[in-house]
């Protein structure tokens, strides 16, 4: 099956090939601000990023977690300190796991979650786990709220090496994705989300989760 037969993903220039027969996919439900972390360093997206107060915070909590971190240790996840797009005002946290890499090699979910209990991390919320379901991506697409939820992300559960990343991932996101001002958000002042009371009872993204 191809990702591009889904409702609005037409147009998308990539195509993937999802490899449907080698285990299970979930589907995640936040996207904002890609940063990666290692016992030595940490970035934004790209390597050479530089300083922006919306870091400060992940700065922190590297500090904290760094020496906990084996050296061949890569963790992603999505650095949600700043308002972008959208404005959230109960997030259990500000930064949110969606993949660890161990040589060039992503561990499967399962044991992400297990890293990321033990560091006392969170993981990006699960919308759906299961057999890959056109129909059930489709469901997601279409109740989808542009209000509270910028898209999801799609990936296999098991582990993967680097070169199978663009047949094992790909990326829904609502139509006129970026709606804010031509400004970009990193030269504006910084305007921090929300923290919920009780993060361990709060669905920040306004849906049942699972």
């Amino acid at each position: 099956m191809k990702i591009k037969s889904i409702k609005r993903v037409k147009k998308s220039q990539l195509r993937y090939d999802l490899q449907t027969g080698t285990g299970n996919f979930f589907a995640s439900g936040i996207l904002s601000h890609n940063s990666s972390l290692s016992r030595n360093y940490i970035h934004a997206r790209s390597l050479d990023s530089q300083n922006h107060p919306s870091r400060n915070w992940l700065k922190a909590l590297h500090g904290k977690i760094k020496h906990e971190l084996p050296d061949n240790f890569i963790i992603c996840g999505e650095n949600c300190f700043a308002e972008h797009s959208i404005h959230y005002d109960n997030l259990p946290t500000y930064f949110f796991v969606f993949n660890i890499w161990e040589k060039g090699r992503r561990l499967q979910w399962d044991d992400m979650v297990e890293y990321c209990n033990m560091l006392e991390l969170q993981t990006v919320p699960v919308l759906w786990r299961g057999i890959w379901n056109e129909e059930k991506i489709k469901e997601l697409a279409n109740t989808l709220d542009p209000k509270t939820q910028e898209g999801f992300v799609i990936q296999v559960t098991r582990a993967i090496v680097a070169s199978e990343w663009k047949k094992c991932s790909t990326k829904y996101v609502r139509k006129g994705h970026v709606q804010t001002d031509d400004k970009l958000w990193m030269l504006k002042p910084v305007v921090p989300n929300g923290l919920a009371k009780t993060p361990e009872t709060t669905s920040f993204l306004g849906r049942e989760i699972g």
